[in-house]
């Protein structure tokens, strides 16, 4: 299916960036859409950790995120799967002139509510805007 991509160049350290995009619990404090997020498995984050979310994206959709890779100051990827679709979330975070060059993108592995498969064609205008401006919210919050 679908896949998109953007990224920004953050002036922070690779170690700042990767402490709010590992932990799914934060992702409220820069994801520019409503966004409620529990832990719901035990231990440090890592790789099989879960979560139990509520987005209101286009209606109300519970569903549960798991961590499927994990390497510090570089690499999270995450899978959320509620009524809506089943998505891969990647963020990849990379030393670069000023700071931090983060990249996140979004690949839909299966659109599953009518809403979103009819919503699909317009996908390629709202994800890449919704990613960047996740982004940009995730720059504001680094550099404060």
């Amino acid at each position: 299916m679908a896949e998109f991509q953007k990224a920004i160049v953050v002036n922070c350290t690779p170690e700042k960036a990767f402490a709010i995009v590992s932990d799914v619990t934060r992702h409220p404090e820069w994801a520019t859409t409503k966004l409620e997020v529990q832990k719901t498995s035990e231990g440090e984050v890592a790789v099989g950790s879960t979560f139990h979310t509520t987005g209101y994206q286009f209606g109300k959709h519970e569903g549960e995120v798991r961590i499927v890779e994990l390497v510090p100051n570089e690499k999270v990827v995450y899978e959320s799967n509620d009524d809506a679709a089943h998505n891969r979330h990647s963020v990849l975070l990379a030393p670069a002139e000023g700071g931090t060059m983060i990249t996140k993108s979004l690949q839909v592995l299966k659109a599953k509510s009518l809403l979103f498969k009819m919503a699909s064609p317009m996908l390629g205008l709202i994800a890449p805007r919704g990613l960047q401006a996740d982004l940009e919210s995730m720059k504001r919050q680094l550099e404060a």
